[in-house]
């Protein structure tokens, strides 16, 4: 748990670099940088920062360099980086207005450098491991399953149905989850979950799950075998299209996020431009209201901001209060606290820092960038996984126990054979539950792990990929059933 922990924070440590770093450039003030720290999110290094601060407001320390060297071996721990960085910023404190600015770069540099190297080595190190869990953890169990019928009557048990079904669809799905969580906890980021608006789920949209229900029960009136496996794939379909109809909004507003912070590196340069040169922050936003290559979202984010100093006569600091509205973003909220600082300035050096910050923020978007173009080989193979291969060998595995089970039940035998092949200990049904509800927990799995691998812990991404792959997937798993079944069905007969 604690090294799961250390991983997530280790993950999202540039961003807190990326902020830390610009508020000293801006105020030479470092508790307050480690303030801003703090805030930024809830994982165990920005606990750790609050501590430092608290060792600070209870008076236990005066001197803030100190009250960080008490908490340095804890916070080296969990990320030896972030704590280098927290050394540099630290003594550039005592430099010139040159040499100052050119230590807090460095401090910016290093930890950049350091993330780039971490995500070429979390893909290299990952590959392996993703490729050995879906191999031997999703795929070989389910082609085990086909051999349930021969297999029972070798090892008698008298609850066969149940044991397998606790093995295959409770311990092997936990253990593949638990397994796919420690890789892909180690996925450096970054930039943190764009989009921050808390997702619920709407009650209006619960008759889609009525209607879903209604279905698979009306299902179970198909004849055998189809009934069982069409019923536990309508459910699980429901379910998946009520959580996409809860996020409808989030999606769009998700994509108005994303469009914005793509092009927020161009809006920071022109403020930052537009502040060395002494002008008004209404200057450079008319300005960007008339360049035609800007997306809508971006656009609008713009006219908001024009509208709210200007027409409003408004502060920079309190148009948090719209982000929050229009654009949910702790991104965009945490990068205009801090330039609505540099605005307050208005300083020559205060848009150095905020052109400064542009570069660094297009720097990180490249990274990301980066990292989804090392990954792609594991996430397209990840999302064949999930859309085609997991219900396609289900669907075979499937169709082959439920045809061997018949044949096996209905094949006359002398009495001279040792092993009584009447005496199968699970049902026809049993089978199709079992490797159906371990169709769709897989496919689902697959679908979330690799939304996770390219988006990061975007849960609007990981539930709108559930729902593009899963449902695909659920009705290859259905059709491929269907047809193998009776494919080999006809042959197996034939033969016989």
């Amino acid at each position: 748990m604690w090294k799961e922990k250390i991983d997530r924070a280790r993950s999202s440590s540039l961003y807190i670099t990326l902020l830390t770093s610009t508020y000293i450039k801006l105020t030479r003030n470092l508790e307050g940088a480690i303030k801003i720290g703090a805030g930024l999110m809830n994982n165990v290094l920005t606990q750790e920062l609050s501590k430092v601060i608290w060792e600070i407001e209870t008076k236990r320390e005066f001197d803030i360099r100190k009250a960080i060297e008490k908490r340095k071996e804890i916070i080296n721990r969990i990320d030896p980086y972030f704590s280098y960085v927290l050394e540099l910023l630290s003594s550039s404190l005592n430099e010139v207005k040159e040499k100052f600015s050119r230590s807090i770069d460095k401090a910016v540099d290093f930890h950049m450098n350091a993330v780039e190297k971490m995500m070429i080595k979390f893909v290299e190190t990952a590959i392996n491991p993703i490729k050995i869990i879906f191999s031997f953890l999703v795929l070989l169990p389910v082609i085990l399953i086909a051999l349930m019928p021969i297999a029972t009557l070798i090892v008698e048990s008298p609850h066969a149905g149940i044991d397998l079904l606790f093995i295959v669809d409770i311990i092997i799905p936990l253990i593949v989850f638990i397994a796919l969580t420690d890789v892909i906890s180690k996925r450096p980021m970054a930039l943190l979950e764009t989009y921050s608006k808390r997702m619920e789920l709407k009650k209006e949209n619960a008759y889609i799950l009525i209607i879903g229900f209604i279905i698979a029960l009306a299902s179970l009136l198909l004849p055998y075998p189809f009934s069982l496996p069409v019923s536990i794939s309508m459910s699980s379909m429901s379910l998946i299209l009520f959580l996409n109809s809860s996020i409808k909004e989030h999606k769009e507003k998700t994509k108005s996020v994303e469009e914005v912070l793509n092009e927020m590196p161009i809006l920071l340069k022109e403020i930052g431009v537009s502040l060395r040169r002494g002008e008004p922050l209404e200057s450079s936003l008319k300005y960007l209201l008339k360049t035609e290559n800007l997306n809508k979202s971006t656009s609008r984010f713009i006219g908001l901001i024009y509208n709210w100093i200007s027409i409003k006569g408004k502060s920079l600091k309190s148009f948090t209060n719209i982000i929050d509205k229009e654009f949910p973003s702790n991104i965009l909220r945490d990068i205009f606290a801090v330039l609505s600082i540099a605005v307050e300035r208005g300083t020559e050096e205060a848009g150095e820092v905020i052109e400064r910050l542009s570069e660094y923020i297009e720097r990180m978007e490249r990274l990301e960038r980066r990292m989804s173009e090392l990954l792609e080989e594991v996430t397209s193979s990840l999302s064949l996984m999930a859309s085609i291969t997991i219900p396609l060998i289900a669907a075979i595995s499937l169709s082959f126990a439920l045809v061997v089970l018949e044949y096996i039940t209905s094949i006359n035998i002398s009495n001279n054979i040792i092993i009584d092949l009447k005496k199968v200990s699970i049902t026809p049904n049993e089978v199709s539950l079992i490797i159906s509800l371990y169709a769709v927990e897989m496919i689902m799995l697959s679908s979330a792990f690799n939304a996770i691998l390219k988006h990061g812990r975007n849960k609007i991404k990981i539930i709108e990929e559930i729902s593009n792959k899963s449902i695909q997937g659920i009705i290859i798993y259905i059709v491929s059933f269907i047809l193998t079944y009776m494919l080999l069905k006809s042959v197996i007969g034939g033969v016989l």
